[in-house]
């Protein structure tokens, strides 16, 4: 009798513990509230939607032939006959003028789902557009009107403005922030080499794209990249054991599994908050950046912290596997958007003090002084949220950089003093990571074409 009540009760444990084991193993969260991450598609339809009659131009189009003609001036670009460059700008004119019209259409939001195909396409023609209207810039500098080459450049920065805000993902938002770093380097080389009218730097001024709209896109982007990895996690309920395929063989042991292992509403809800937190920390200096949640999936993937237990205990292993596979570290990316946003900020500076030294015939002793006849404010550091740095003595201005240390600026030597023999280097002022370091000058010699005979 004791032996039969003793099996009984054993029988009731090894029940409880199965149904423990089924319930651990197949019990999913509920899901969140998505909606803040809902994304706008544009109809594909090129007689109204500017970003799709864009890809038609991309995909009849080509730009490779102008991909050799690197005239950026802060790095080597071999000397061109000014008649061979206006007969390449005369060439692509007419391409120009379809993409700039499709740039003007009054609806330009994204209207497809990113693929790689769309991608390559998108950045070889946006790039090589870019490029080519910088050219038309530099040409109308040398032809005597630096003026009409401020506008031309300053109509292109309300371009790329308006493709970043188009949404599209991270690629789309990495290609307009290409566009805007070329663009605000030709911008600083026009503006420290040429003669401008007060009228002129003035109206750029005025009309100079609000701060932060590069790193708004980037957080838009992420809406994009986290509607894509939904879809991603959504599918693979279909066929849970395929992400085994690429995971690591000491994991292949548990495809068997992978279906009982694999909660689809935790992985999206993990994905979700990893976006969502990407999204706030773009409103804030690249200093503040906290990221709890993407930092717990880097701890799950890191093998010292795991043990054999501690992975097979894992009811969700599969669903951890494909957030790993498909959630992109954005820790480079971010820094080099920061990076491209002081490289716009610092642009707009170089502006302002170029029009205080046109009315005093020197820069002022402080930043302060430009407000608010100049500007209307001092712009932040992205990096630490503090007014850029300027030092009226050395004529620079800087930032602390991805170190956040305020030591006055880099002392390497600046790409305006060699830019052919310093063009690959990264201890260039301008360039150098911990503390970008931007020389103001407005007194050098306009770097020209050779002239043909």
């Amino acid at each position: 009798m004791k032996l039969r009540s003793t099996l009984i009760i054993l029988g009731i444990c090894a029940l409880m513990l199965i149904s423990g084991v089924v319930i651990w193993a197949t019990h999913d969260e509920a899901p969140l509230d998505y909606s803040s991450m809902d994304i706008e598609i544009g109809p594909k339809d090129a007689s109204i939607n500017g970003y799709t009659r864009l890809q038609e131009i991309a995909d009849e189009y080509d730009f490779s032939a102008i991909s050799g003609l690197n005239v950026n001036p802060f790095v080597a670009y071999p000397a061109l006959p000014q008649v061979e460059l206006a007969a390449r700008l005369q060439e692509y004119e007419p391409t120009i003028q379809l993409i700039d019209d499709a740039f003007g259409r009054e609806l330009f939001l994204y209207d497809q789902k990113v693929n790689l195909q769309t991608v390559f396409t998108e950045t070889k023609t946006m790039t090589l557009y870019n490029f080519a209207v910088c050219l038309k810039s530099r040409q109308q500098a040398i032809d005597g009107d630096p003026d009409a080459a401020l506008k031309t450049l300053q109509d292109q920065l309300a371009k790329i403005e308006r493709l970043s805000q188009a949404g599209g993902g991270i690629f789309n938002t990495i290609i307009s922030a290409g566009m805007l770093n070329f663009t605000s380097q030709e911008i600083q080389y026009l503006i420290s080499n040429y003669p401008l009218s007060r009228e002129s730097l003035s109206e750029f001024l005025k009309n100079y794209p609000e701060h932060g709209r590069l790193l708004a896109a980037a957080a838009n982007s992420a809406t994009y990249e986290f509607q894509l990895a939904k879809g991603a996690f959504t599918d693979l309920t279909q066929d849970p054991a395929s992400i085994y395929d690429t995971a690591s063989s000491e994991k292949t042991a548990l495809k068997p599994l992978a279906s009982a292992l694999y909660k689809p509403n935790a992985t999206i809800n993990w994905a979700y908050q990893i976006f969502l937190e990407h999204q706030q920390q773009l409103s804030l200096p690249l200093k503040d950046h906290e990221y709890p949640a993407m930092e717990r999936l880097q701890q799950l993937a890191d093998k010292k912290s795991q043990d054999t237990l501690t992975k097979y205990l894992d009811s969700n292993i599969t669903g951890h596997i494909a957030l790993l596979l498909c959630i992109p570290t954005l820790d480079g990316a971010t820094r080099n958007l920061y990076k491209i946003e002081l490289v716009s900020r610092v642009t707009y500076l170089l502006a302002a003090l170029r029009l205080y030294q046109m009315d005093h015939q020197s820069l002022p002793t402080k930043l302060s002084d430009l407000v608010p006849a100049y500007i209307p404010s001092i712009p932040a550091d992205p990096f630490d949220g503090q007014p850029i740095r300027y030092d009226a003595e050395r004529a620079v201005l800087y930032s602390v950089g991805i170190d956040f240390i305020d030591n006055g600026g880099n002392s390497y030597p600046s790409r305006l003093d060699d830019p052919d023999s310093q063009a690959k280097s990264k201890f260039i002022a301008e360039r150098y990571q911990e503390e970008p370091t931007y020389h103001i000058r407005f007194d050098l010699e306009p770097r020209t074409f050779e002239r043909a005979e």
